[in-house]
């Protein structure tokens, strides 16, 4: 299986801990997404934003739903975090 890198920063005009709340609710990932993606969470929520968790998860592209996981593997309040996504 081939391995692709994608590695972002984002400047937000909010103070950090307000910023990390935000991120901290796998809900708002719904928020986040275009609407076009049909994205929606299948996991039970509230899902505890911490190393190791996994989100369920599935996306439409042109009415083809695609599921996938992403698993969170290090969270480093008010600094950064790091997660990788597979299929399912």
């Amino acid at each position: 299986m081939k391995v692709h890198r994608l590695e972002r920063e984002q400047w937000l005009p909010a103070p950090m801990e307000r910023a990390f709340a935000f991120f901290a609710d796998a809900a708002n990932l719904e928020t986040l997404t275009p609407p076009w993606l049909g994205f929606r969470i299948l996991s039970a929520l509230p899902i505890a934003m911490r190393p190791e968790s996994r989100i369920e998860y599935r996306i439409a592209l042109a009415a083809i739903f695609n599921f996938r996981f992403a698993r969170i593997r290090e969270l480093f309040p008010r600094s950064r975090t790091r997660e990788a996504e597979r299929a399912g």
